[in-house]
């Protein structure tokens, strides 16, 4: 089962727009499981470093991740641009 923990800024800016924190949630628990298997496949060719971005119904999700145990803390959600 993947954690996610969020930063205080993060989980205010996540309550301002109704269900956007359950779908950042299910993304980046697959982040986290898609990140598990390709390290079972390739090891450590797979960087993971943060910190990580993923966009999520208009908005850019920064993250960290951790494997062991899998961990991901949401630092920063942001509206996307048009240009990202």
């Amino acid at each position: 089962m993947v954690q996610v923990a969020t930063s205080l800024l993060a989980g205010k800016q996540l309550g301002q727009k109704p269900g956007l924190h359950s779908k950042v949630k299910r993304v980046l628990a697959g982040m986290v499981d898609t990140a598990i298997e390709a390290r079972k496949l390739h090891g450590d060719a797979i960087p993971i470093e943060g910190p990580l971005a993923a966009r999520v119904d208009g908005h850019v999700i920064y993250y960290s991740l951790t494997l062991d145990p899998p961990t991901v803390t949401i630092l920063v959600v942001e509206p996307a641009s048009e240009i990202s």
